[in-house]
């Protein structure tokens, strides 16, 4: 139906403008005629992500799996949604369901590795994380996240390394300069108490 698909583009194009509100006008009126269309449950459940609304991403979501129960994409998204949600259980099921149906989707490895971040397991969070770069990842947040297990893990200088290289990708990131500095700060104390506290 040509309306929907009116509709459809005009909603697209407010996302690109980063008129959230306008998008999610528009992609609920093409909803309203076209009640089955999945592609337009996901794209409310990107934009209500986008506005930080996690309970109505995911409620879209789920519109999408029960119309496409293979949809490893939106899979992968449940998931990632349910880790920042601290629903690990749930976030785990639909991670694996992903990871089965795409083995090589390289988002999945990211979002693996951001729950493994989450829940503490460091070393396999940095083993996802290095799937998603070999499965041709160029993300800034992979290093970010890969970053950040490595300073869990007390290796400051892999962690540092990784930063750097996040920045060199997304020079504008303030949370990941942050976070180098810290670093940083944190290995120019250290040297200097060791230096400090040098056996004679």
């Amino acid at each position: 139906m040509q309306e929907v698909k009116d509709l459809i583009k005009i909603a697209s194009d407010y996302f690109k403008q980063g008129d959230l509100d306008s998008a999610l006008v528009n992609f609920k009126l093409a909803q309203k005629l076209a009640p089955d269309d999945t592609n337009i449950y996901y794209n409310l459940a990107v934009t209500y992500a986008q506005k930080d609304e996690k309970d109505l991403a995911l409620r879209n979501y789920k519109k999408v799996i029960a119309l496409d129960e293979e949809n490893y994409k939106v899979h992968a998204s449940i998931g990632d949604l349910y880790t920042e949600k601290k629903k690990y259980k749930e976030a785990l099921t639909h991670l694996n369901k992903a990871l089965l149906l795409n083995p090589n989707y390289l988002v999945i490895h990211y979002f693996i590795g951001n729950y493994r971040l989450k829940t503490g397991d460091y070393d396999l969070a940095i083993i996802s994380y290095k799937k998603a770069r070999s499965l041709g990842s160029k993300s800034a947040k992979i290093y970010y996240g890969m970053g950040m297990a490595y300073k869990y893990k007390g290796e400051y200088g892999l962690c540092e390394n990784c930063l750097l290289k996040a920045l060199s990708i997304n020079p504008n990131d303030s949370k990941t300069r942050k976070a180098l500095q810290k670093i940083q700060n944190t290995k120019h104390v250290m040297k200097k108490f060791d230096a400090e506290n040098k056996i004679i």
